[in-house]
């Protein structure tokens, strides 16, 4: 009698950490989508930062950063500067300090992306989807 309790509560508890599990993933897969929804729609309507532009060309947040250091630096040896624009970025949870930050427009995303050369296989397929965006 006992043991069958504890075969039904581990099976329970099984079942639950795989409903779980697929709960945690459909979530993921649901917020990547959301995110390159949102920067395709924000890319098209004026300058972006470039983390930005590289998740509307279908990268995760997590690569857009690497992508956009690599696009950052294509910047600077073509001398394209973007457009200057001062927000009030939170730091440890409460101060809100002003800093300057660089957007971009989807052409000189473009110029950049033909002159950005990456290593990484899905940074060149962002890169060449970055190429043709504008």
């Amino acid at each position: 009698m006992a043991l069958d309790r504890i075969a039904r509560r581990a099976r329970r508890r099984a079942l639950v950490a795989s409903l779980q599990a697929r709960a945690r993933a459909h979530r993921a897969s649901a917020r990547a989508r959301r995110d390159t929804v949102r920067a395709v729609r924000r890319v098209q309507n004026g300058p972006r930062s470039l983390a930005t532009h590289a998740i509307a060309a279908g990268l995760e947040r997590t690569q857009a950063a690497g992508c956009a250091s690599g696009l950052r630096a294509a910047a600077r040896r073509l001398g394209i500067r973007g457009t200057a624009a001062r927000i009030r970025r939170t730091s440890t949870g409460h101060t809100r300090r002003a800093v300057t930050v660089w957007r971009f427009s989807r052409d000189e995303v473009a110029l950049m992306a033909q002159a950005y050369r990456p290593r990484r296989p899905d940074y060149q397929v962002a890169a060449a989807r970055l190429a043709v965006a504008a």
